[in-house]
């Protein structure tokens, strides 16, 4: 389905970030849109946007 999208975007709650799970669904670089909350790291999103993805923090 990534491989096929015109656009992706990944919808994750802040506590996602500054871990390691046990199943990886794509690469940074796969990726469009983050869309997060406002309570996450913003050295984190920093670093993100450092690869091009482009970081939406909602209210």
């Amino acid at each position: 389905m990534i491989a096929l999208a015109q656009t992706v975007v990944v919808l994750a709650d802040s506590s996602k970030f500054d871990r390691r799970g046990l199943g990886k669904i794509c690469n940074l670089d796969q990726i469009d849109y983050i869309i997060t909350d406002k309570a996450v790291n913003p050295s984190t999103v920093s670093k993100i946007e450092k690869t091009g993805v482009k970081v939406i923090v909602a209210d």
